[in-house]
């Protein structure tokens, strides 16, 4: 009997015709969807993912900062707490510390603290930017954050360091260091995670859900990196609940857009959701996967018996919603 005429069906078969589909992604937002599922298990998978994503995806954060303000006779002085103000500087230390705090931060570096410091003089404004080096890229570019007179000289140090989720600073490493201010860190780039779980069709059932995901970072990992971390992080759990390998293979090298087309292409047929004239000639002739379909030309499938325009350009249109095609005449470019 065909699984999908079948409530009572193995989950197998219905992993069989799953698929990730990315609707729009760019630096900042990514929409996608995933279907069809189980009736119930959309909401399952969508409360999991989102509250992996929004507390379990690496990120920077500044956590420590000290202000050394260089007076006329090269004597230093150092701020001893938020409340002090710099001399020269227009607005209050703790409002520039706000703002330093709620940057994007992107470090290029396998250790997990990094320490840098800045130093300016002079009148101008300073800008995110300035905070950018070939270790350090600040993504919001653009940000003003203090503006100095023409008799200011200072240097800020900042301490950023990898983690997870929102962490208090009393719960942070911390040295009795004079003039050392501490940050509650906000590690998370994932800014937004909203889900809607709606009813899709499969042949003659409606009963499948399929779940819509919008994803907002804060530019620092993109939206598919996000939600392949948050799934890593979700595999080792259940690993250590069940005892069985899920994750061992190396995805370091394979995006997510390669592991959901390579997943896409084992799926059947039955998932394109076509019209029983065109899955029917299809399956005629052993196409069972979409794999399986995409190495067929035009010319092979309108071999097909009963096979027509109508059906030819239904299966254009599916594969084309998934950034698939059929294959190409070996006489076109």
């Amino acid at each position: 009997m065909n699984m999908k005429t079948n409530f009572a069906a193995p989950i197998e078969e219905t992993i069989g015709l799953l698929f990730f589909q990315k609707i729009e992604a760019d630096e900042t937002f990514g929409k996608f969807a995933i279907k069809p599922l189980k009736q119930g298990l959309g909401t399952t998978i969508a409360n999991s993912l989102r509250r992996t994503l929004l507390s379990c995806v690496e990120g920077w954060a500044l956590y420590k900062i000290r202000f050394d303000v260089f007076g006329e006779s090269d004597d230093t002085t150092i701020l001893s707490s938020e409340f002090e103000s710099i001399p020269g500087v227009k607005e209050d230390t703790i409002d520039i510390i706000a703002r330093l705090k709620h940057l994007a931060w992107k470090v290029d570096s396998e250790e997990r603290v990094c320490e840098k410091r800045y130093e300016f003089s002079g009148e101008k404004t300073v800008y995110s930017n300035d905070f950018t080096d070939n270790e350090v890229t600040v993504v919001d570019e653009e940000a003003p954050l203090f503006s100095c007179g023409k008799d200011t000289s200072f240097a800020i140090t900042i301490v950023l360091q990898k983690g997870m989720g929102y962490v208090s600073s009393d719960q942070m490493p911390r040295e009795d260091e004079y003039g050392q201010i501490m940050v509650d860190p906000l590690f998370s780039p994932v800014k937004n995670v909203k889900f809607t779980v709606s009813q899709t069709r499969v042949e003659n059932r409606s009963d499948y859900e399929q779940l819509l995901f919008e994803v907002t970072t804060n530019g620092t990992v993109t939206p598919e990196d996000a939600i392949m971390a948050a799934v890593k992080v979700l595999i080792l759990h259940f690993e250590a609940i069940s005892g069985i390998p899920l994750g061992n293979q190396d995805t370091s090298s394979t995006s997510l857009e390669d592991i959901n087309r390579q997943n896409i292409l084992k799926n059947s047929v039955e998932s394109l959701e076509l019209s029983a004239r065109a899955l029917k000639c299809i399956k005629s002739i052993e196409v069972n996967t979409i794999g399986d379909l995409i190495e067929k030309t035009e010319a092979e499938l309108a071999k097909t018996k009963n096979f027509g325009k109508k059906s030819l350009d239904e299966i254009i249109a599916s594969l084309t919603e998934l950034e698939l095609s059929l294959k190409k005449e070996q006489n076109e470019s």
